[in-house]
């Protein structure tokens, strides 16, 4: 059963459908990971963070080399996976 306080989904993004096997095997550059966090942080301050915002900085965090990091972006999708099971997406 969805989480009532969570946001509705929007319609996901073609780009995130199609996802090569290699680009999801290998982590991101730091300077690639920093433009993801400072656009979440920066969205977060302003009192909003997208979904698809919050989505790309989780995906950057879990395919990081650093197990915090992981955790980290796990948590971050936590509260959005059901939005992801109506496109036949599992997280």
């Amino acid at each position: 059963m969805p989480n009532p306080d969570a946001l509705p989904c929007p319609p996901l993004h073609p780009s995130i459908l199609t996802i090569d096997a290699a680009d999801a095997e290998s982590p991101l550059k730091e300077s690639e990971l920093q433009v993801l966090r400072s656009q979440f942080f920066k969205e977060q301050e302003a009192g909003h963070i997208t979904v698809q915002t919050k989505f790309n900085y989780a995906w950057g965090l879990i395919k990081s080399e650093k197990h915090d990091d992981q955790v980290e972006g796990v948590k971050l999708l936590t509260g959005y996976s059901f939005c992801f099971r109506a496109y036949g997406r599992d997280l």
